[in-house]
């Protein structure tokens, strides 16, 4: 049975004291504004740079590591404020208002779960524990070092009204090289409900994919 799920991630993340993009190798930030009215300047293998305006999105940040991005103004037409964001800033915005300056978090993995390949062995079904059900989905990999990493193996958690399941890797795939690979993860639990259930999958550096979510069934009728 294909199952479709929702994916989320945590992209970009927020520090205390200031804002920090998270974003993986070989990829470019996301302002989506009518005007960027900054000069950015930043350090990347040891060269000054100073990108002007929707430049800055054009930009590939090849190596891993945290990005100090400096920020000049150079265009004191603002009218509107947006708080720094990587996801696209609202059509009502013209223009973002940055701090004097950001980091950019480059991480040397990208790990991206593709929701439309997702299959459940058995259907999960309303009052009946799922323990015996294994759910596959394809991962892609990327990883700068070229070697093989540790996958996230912390359960993970499903929302929908009354479900109390959780997926747990299975242990055959904790450990992965760069590729694509079909992987599978143990149900546990019990959903209350014939309702909707979705499962809550961090991609790791990049962008995430939307995919629907899945009807628990009442396998009594």
């Amino acid at each position: 049975m294909k199952t479709y799920l929702t994916l989320f991630l945590i992209y970009p993340f927020f520090s205390n004291c200031q804002d920090t993009i998270r974003i993986s190798f070989d990829s470019k930030l996301n302002f989506d504004a009518k005007e960027l009215n900054y000069l950015f300047h930043f350090q990347d293998n040891g060269k000054d740079l100073n990108i002007k305006g929707q430049d800055i999105n054009n930009y590939v940040f090849k190596t891993p590591g945290l990005y100090r991005i400096t920020t000049q103004k150079i265009n004191q037409k603002a009218k509107y404020f947006s708080k720094l964001d990587n996801k696209n800033i609202t059509a009502d915005c013209s223009e973002i208002a940055f701090s004097e300056f950001f980091f950019v978090y480059v991480d040397s993995l990208r790990i991206v779960y593709q929701p439309e390949s997702i299959e459940t062995t058995k259907s999960i079904c309303v009052n009946k524990p799922c323990d015996d059900i294994s759910m596959y989905i394809n991962v892609s990999i990327q990883n700068y070092n070229k070697t093989a990493i540790l996958m996230p193996q912390l359960p993970i958690q499903s929302s929908g009204i009354g479900t109390e399941i959780i997926a747990n890797l299975d242990s055959e795939y904790i450990k992965l090289l760069p590729g694509n690979h079909r992987i599978k993860y143990n149900l546990k639990g019990l959903a209350i409900f014939a309702s909707h259930i979705q499962f809550n999958f961090d991609n790791i550096g990049g962008y995430t994919p939307i995919g629907l979510k899945e009807k628990i069934k009442d396998c009594s009728k």
